[in-house]
């Protein structure tokens, strides 16, 4: 063989070419462009299912308080930041249900309409469904 032939062969081997790289470049551009959003709708949903699933259990917890005619309170633990609502079956309270509602989920009690929404807090535009509970007036 030629040696300028063997000396070219050897130049091509030794790297891609800009092309190929420019290639590979477009192609991870356009996964990246289809792949962020998806991943970020993804991460909207859970946090919207996050936020949907405590509402409806604190309305739950409200209602069966309320069914019980006794009052619910709600209050924010200081070591974990989540909000704690209570069921008041008894002075003192420490057999008294409590429902813990993750500290990255806000939370709002209309009890008057009797509606329960939550929000997530690293998305607070997004909120959920309102969730229904009896309003009543509980026993003393």
């Amino acid at each position: 063989m030629h040696p300028e032939i063997q000396k070219s062969r050897h130049r091509r081997q030794a790297g891609f070419t800009l092309v190929e790289v420019i290639v590979v470049a477009v192609i991870v551009a356009i996964l990246a462009g289809v792949s962020v959003p998806l991943y970020l709708g993804y991460i909207n949903n859970s946090r919207l299912n996050q936020a949907t699933n405590a509402a409806g259990s604190v309305a739950s917890f409200i209602n069966a308080c309320h069914n019980a005619g006794k009052a619910s309170t709600t209050t924010t633990d200081a070591t974990t930041s989540e909000t704690v609502f209570t069921c008041t079956y008894e002075a003192g309270g420490a057999n008294n249900p409590s429902l813990k509602v993750p500290s990255d989920i806000t939370i709002t009690v209309d009890e008057t309409n009797g509606t329960v929404k939550a929000s997530h807090k690293d998305d607070p535009t997004t909120e959920s469904a309102a969730f229904s509970f009896t309003p009543s007036t509980p026993e003393e």
